[in-house]
């Protein structure tokens, strides 16, 4: 059995701060979840005390934290590996077409199985046009499937498991609103009057026709600001 080096257990204590931040409880909580003392927790934090196999089992069963990775450092804290995303569409879609194989027995999902199996040349069934147009509907059906394994990839490094779960939520409330259906009807054919206004064009003010305006002016004249005005003299009788 390989033993562990010194020099990865050197760092033991400040995995297990890392650990117990991450988890979002106090050493009094962790000590507490683990039934052991605080003291204990305080002691191996600090690179007084080294763990037991028992403690090691007990939080990785009660607190999901990897004991490869807390005892070298290697992986991710909580031992989650990324997917194989390539592995992961090809079973998905190994999936539909034993689905439609076995309960629809549909014969290009049977042909399929048998070139996967080896039982008919390569690319004689994906390479025709019905082969692979069947394929491309399958593999659109597992989009999301493919997605939510993209999401679990780019959230592997993120400590916190609250904060891992608050994150993958934002980025499939983002794929869901990118892929939300469009209506294309309404998108050609806007209802009347819609295709009328320009909401980007600020509305221009409407101009004003300038009125003169004309003051008779009887015996002395009498001049207002601002005002055109016209002197009609008094006729003499």
């Amino acid at each position: 059995m390989q033993s562990i080096p010194p020099s990865a257990l050197d760092a033991f204590g400040t995995r297990l701060s890392e650990a117990i931040a991450a988890c979002e409880l106090s050493q009094n909580e962790f000590a507490a979840c683990l039934d052991v003392s605080p003291g204990f927790i305080s002691d191996m934090v600090r690179g007084l005390k080294k763990p037991g196999s028992e403690f090691l089992f007990n939080l990785n069963q009660t607190l999901g934290v990897s004991i490869n990775w807390l005892l070298t450092g290697a992986g991710n804290m909580f031992g989650d590996a990324p997917i194989n995303l390539e592995l992961f569409k090809t079973i998905a879609l190994q999936i539909e077409i034993a689905r439609a194989a076995k309960l629809s027995d549909h014969p290009i999902a049977r042909a399929l199985i048998e070139e996967i199996q080896g039982k008919r040349a390569p690319g004689s069934v994906s390479r025709t046009p019905d082969g692979e147009a069947w394929i491309n509907d399958w593999s659109g059906r597992i989009y999301d499937a493919c997605q939510a394994a993209t999401i679990y990839n780019a959230h592997l490094q993120i400590k916190s498991r609250r904060k891992r779960v608050q994150e993958s939520l934002c980025s499939a409330l983002t794929y869901i609103e990118a892929h939300k259906p469009v209506d294309i009807a309404a998108a050609l054919a806007p209802e009347d009057g819609e295709d009328d206004v320009e909401p980007d064009r600020p509305a221009q003010p409407k101009r004003q026709s300038k009125k003169t305006v004309v003051q008779i002016v009887r015996g002395k004249s009498v001049q207002n600001a601002a005002r055109d005005f016209i002197k009609v003299k008094k006729s003499k009788r």
